[in-house]
């Protein structure tokens, strides 16, 4: 199947869906619904030809299809060999809304953040996709105050730092993934820098595109995953194609896309921890955007071989 050019690709047309609830809500008739992360993740393993997007400020993954089996923070983290994976922290305070589109035709469901930026879009593929969407009951706008994630303008907590370190070896892969997801991530951010040798090496950002050429033209298989607010969207590359617009670069394959911004990407990390080694993106304002990690079923060697090939700054 040949691939589609950038002007096709999701990642080049991301502006033409509204971008919050406010210019979502002066386009279309969109109802509120009485839902969390926690029912997004639980309808989203029974959709079976929905486009799902997540985006942030520098990373953009599409799929379609549906989620794999409902992945909350306390359980141990999983990705999927045959379909989405999202993993989510039910405590996180977002907005669930849904309209229609194509004059009735489609639903979509779309999950905001605290500052009611749309994070989150699946659009329904079937019928069968659109009696999931349609079943989740409407209640009255919510607000959610806005948590403030800065990082205290370059102070870090040395409470933080020792209990990061203190915990770093026995954590599991989906525990360090929820430090990347907890308010924002900005405190795993802050504490990478004082975590320890041969845990945390800060890396050129400017290599990226070169390591991802690299993976799409050997076809070597690994995970993407892209932050939402609370939550991650992920799949794994299997074979696709990579090419860059402008400033993004876009790795397609059939049912799964994954774009990002470079001029958004502040730094990146190669992070080590028991068995594991990831990279962890970061955007400009300092918070986790995207992680390439390993798939569990590929060759772990040569995956912890390429990380440790980056250049450090």
């Amino acid at each position: 199947m040949p691939q589609p050019s950038a002007a096709q690709h999701p990642a080049a047309q991301a502006g033409a869906h509204p971008q919050t609830l406010e210019t979502l809500a002066a386009a279309h008739q969109v109802a509120h619904l009485d839902a969390d992360l926690g029912t997004v993740a639980l309808l989203g393993a029974h959709l079976h030809d929905a486009l799902v997007s997540t985006r942030n400020s520098a990373a953009l993954i599409t799929g379609v299809g549906g989620f794999a089996g409902y992945q909350d923070t306390t359980r141990p983290f999983h990705l999927s060999q045959n379909r989405m994976t999202l993993r989510v922290d039910t405590t996180a305070p977002v907005h669930v809304v849904r309209h229609t589109a194509q004059a009735g035709q489609r639903t979509v469901l779309c999950v905001a953040d605290a500052k009611e930026t749309i994070v989150m879009r699946a659009e329904t593929g079937s019928r069968h996709d659109l009696n999931v969407l349609s079943n989740l009951q409407t209640r009255g706008k919510h607000s959610h105050p806005p948590a403030d994630l800065r990082t205290g303008g370059g102070v870090v907590s040395l409470a933080a730092v020792r209990q990061a370190r203190a915990s770093w070896a026995q954590r599991d892969s989906g525990q360090h993934l929820n430090a990347l997801m907890a308010e924002g991530g900005t405190q795993r951010a802050s504490t990478l820098p004082h975590i320890g040798k041969g845990r945390a090496l800060k890396i050129r950002p400017e290599v990226l595109p070169s390591f991802l050429t690299y993976l799409v033209a050997r076809q070597i298989r690994h995970a993407r995953l892209v932050m939402g607010c609370g939550f991650c969207q992920g799949d794994i590359f299997e074979n696709g194609a990579i090419e860059q617009l402008d400033t993004i670069v876009l790795v397609s394959q059939d049912a799964t896309n994954f774009a990002l911004d470079l001029t958004q990407v502040s730094r990146c990390w190669v992070t080590r921890f028991a068995q594991s080694c990831q990279l962890e993106i970061y955007g400009a304002d300092d918070r986790p955007v995207a992680v390439l990690a390993a798939d569990p079923h590929s060759n772990l060697g040569q995956w912890h071989d390429l990380l440790a090939a980056l250049p450090a700054v």
